[in-house]
């Protein structure tokens, strides 16, 4: 996800653009959300909402492959800039 911001976010301005990394428990679920603030590039259309690029669609089959229905990607693209991801997945505690 990071790869991915660097890659789609970064590398396509010359403005300073900030990557974000956060990570939460709530309840029995494990939270990850990787954000950056990039401008959108000219003409660039908002992205599909499953996730059609190769990169979240990898993370995505992952999610489903381990955790089932219980593995979620989320996408936001808002409007003024930036891509905001979130992974939610069940918390495992091996004892």
């Amino acid at each position: 996800l990071v790869e991915n911001a660097i890659k789609y976010g970064v590398s396509r301005t010359s403005e300073p653009v900030e990557i974000a990394i956060s990570a939460a428990r709530l309840g029995n679920e494990l939270v990850l959300t990787v954000s950056d603030n990039a401008p959108p590039p000219k003409g660039h259309q908002i992205a599909q909402p499953d996730g059609a690029g190769i990169g979240l669609r990898n993370v995505r089959d992952r999610l489903a492959a381990r955790f089932g229905e219980a593995g979620r990607l989320q996408i936001k693209q808002p409007v003024a800039g930036g891509f905001v991801v979130t992974l939610n997945m069940p918390v495992v505690i091996n004892d």
